[in-house]
């Protein structure tokens, strides 16, 4: 399960003392190194663990996978964002690959529950797009460890938002068409937040939930 050893992370380096996860807005809007340094924590304790288009379950599947560890932080900060409240925003292959039958019932909204009931039966309809981007990629030299920024953000986040720089404007029509698209209020991924909170309380972990600013 290296899915999110990917971005930055497969060595955590030492203990936590800030954990935080989220969307691209929280990737790019928090500065582990500068963090840090104001509030006088060990240098590489905090974690920005945050990847473009994560979600509350990105987030709590994170955190199960690593809760040995990251249990230990002092504080949790979970990014939350508008696209989060949209009942027609599509499941993602980590909801595809991670959640649970009864997660795929009880934790969705409607219209992603039917085809994620159908892919935790049929396994091969979960694995479509992973099956896509590998036979896309596939006899292409693949990279498991990328450089950080000297702030702590992975040097990944410079290349995924290099074409927002030039026209700020057409980027945020872009992301609403994609994030808001068939709005309608959903409450799936607010139940996937409340059991990352649960985890949370358990392991004695004071969370922060933040909804940061966008265009």
């Amino acid at each position: 399960s290296d899915w999110s050893s990917d971005v930055c992370s497969s060595d955590l380096g030492p203990p936590p003392s800030v954990v935080i996860v989220g969307s691209s807005t929280v990737e790019m809007g928090f500065a582990p190194r500068f963090l840090e340094q104001d509030l006088g924590l060990p240098d590489g304790s905090v974690y920005n663990l945050a990847m473009p288009g994560g979600t509350p379950f990105d987030a709590l599947t994170t955190y199960r996978l690593s809760r040995a560890k990251l249990r230990g932080a002092r504080l949790l900060v979970i990014g939350f964002d508008d696209f989060h409240t949209n009942a027609n925003y599509p499941a993602n292959s980590r909801d595809r690959r991670y959640a649970t039958l009864d997660e795929r019932l009880h934790d969705y909204d409607a219209p992603q529950r039917l085809r994620l009931l159908l892919g935790g039966f049929w396994r091969t309809s979960d694995a479509q797009e992973p099956l896509l981007e590998f036979a896309l990629h596939l006899g292409r030299p693949r990279t498991k460890h990328f450089p950080s920024f000297p702030d702590g953000r992975c040097g990944l986040i410079e290349e995924h938002f290099a074409p927002m720089h030039g026209d700020i404007e057409a980027a945020t029509w872009s992301g609403l068409d994609q994030h808001l698209r068939d709005w309608q209020p959903g409450e799936g991924r607010f139940r996937q937040l409340q059991k990352l909170l649960a985890l949370a309380a358990e392991d004695h972990l004071s969370a922060l939930v933040v909804l940061m600013p966008t265009t």
